[in-house]
């Protein structure tokens, strides 16, 4: 408590961001979708609407789907929460807006089965899904189909697709294949389990799916592109932030608006506003507006791993990763030498004060450091 006050006095805008997370979470407990007030069990049939683009499994479509009522047998219930389907291949794929009917045999998520494994009924509860069902086939019938409402979400997800098929037809497939899919489009629902866990025993798990990393590079690759517009003038520089700003955010959706994308896209449109016309900004207020638009928008993401994880980690590179640095500076007469060290340092330090404040939450959800 004494650390955050004292960073609070030197840098006013952690203060407010720690009030926006203080709402945040009062207000995530008013709007998280209410347990159902049923049991599970009881629930024999289900209208639901589904929630989130599908993803494609070996065998069936992973929807998330709202529950607009249910019947237990004598009487329709309102429906309350939301839940992880699969339906078999056998239908259709399904849309984002579509309305189904179904019989269902809801269940709760399997229990953790070892200890520190993690709990999914807990983590898929604190987001507001309850329960999980697999529908064969005629066990479902669609009742509406999208009727338009998700439109533009709808289009960036078949630019994915579309890039999807690119890399299909350009690359042998395989395990690049999809580790490219993940690392640029956001797509691991085909990943294999080895890949996944040989990346996750690394620790670049992260590697594996559309980060800040990536706005990042394409915030900079973009910059060297068009800055040449930096230099007509007061409409060269209108025209320079208009299309950064148009292909940061078009890349956002087409990778799905992940959230680690939208906090990087938010802080990179600060950025890039600043830079454009000559406006001061100071990271940390950066961070702290990002902060503030993630959970005005989705207050039950202060809950999240990622959530915390990602603010904490930039936070330590903006707090410690200068200060790191010029602890020890190196001299070599060498250029080349010289060259590889300084950067070998620098990018240890950057590890080294991302870990600072994050590793207590590293051991805390995952067991391990």
């Amino acid at each position: 408590m004494g650390l955050f006050l004292l960073l609070a006095f030197r840098h006013p805008s952690l203060l407010f961001l720690g009030m926006v997370f203080g709402f945040a979470y009062v207000r995530s407990e008013q709007i998280r979708p209410r347990a159902p007030a049923f049991h599970l069990e009881q629930v024999q049939a289900m209208v639901f609407v589904v929630d989130d683009f599908p993803v494609k499994k070996s065998a069936s479509w992973s929807v998330q789907a709202k529950a607009l009522g249910c019947w237990d047998g004598y009487s329709w219930v309102r429906g309350s929460g939301r839940y992880i389907l699969y339906l078999s291949k056998t239908y259709a794929k399904p849309a984002l807006g579509d309305v189904y009917v179904a019989r269902v045999n809801l269940k709760d998520f399997a229990k953790p089965m070892f200890p520190a494994e993690r709990d999914w009924g807990e983590y898929y509860r604190k987001k507001g899904i309850y329960g999980t069902a697999f529908m064969a086939q005629n066990q479902c019938r669609l009742l509406v189909k999208n009727s338009g409402a998700w439109r533009l979400h709808e289009k960036f997800h078949a630019w994915q697709e579309s890039w999807a098929q690119l890399f299909t037809r350009y690359m042998s497939a395989g395990r690049n294949l999809e580790v490219a899919k993940a690392m640029l489009l956001g797509i691991r629902s085909s990943i294999d389990f080895e890949t996944m866990s040989a990346y996750s025993y690394l620790g670049a798990i992260h590697i594996l799916s559309v980060s800040g990393l990536h706005v990042g590079l394409l915030y900079v690759g973009l910059s060297f592109l068009l800055g040449f517009l930096m230099r007509r003038g007061k409409w060269g520089r209108f025209i320079f932030f208009t299309l950064m700003l148009l292909i940061l955010w078009t890349y956002a959706g087409i990778s799905g608006f992940s959230a680690p994308v939208l906090r990087s896209a938010w802080m990179f449109s600060v950025m890039l506003y600043a830079s454009s016309f000559g406006k001061r900004h100071h990271s940390i207020n950066t961070l702290a507006f990002s902060g503030f638009l993630m959970l005005l928008l989705d207050p039950s993401a202060l809950v999240q791993p990622g959530f915390q994880l990602s603010y904490l980690a930039v936070l330590g590179l903006m707090l410690f990763q200068s200060k790191l640095v010029s602890w020890k500076t190196f001299q070599f007469s060498n250029q080349i030498l010289q060259w590889l060290i300084k950067n070998t340092w620098e990018l240890t330090c950057v590890a080294i004060a991302a870990q600072v404040l994050t590793w207590p939450l590293i051991i805390y959800y995952f067991h391990q450091f």
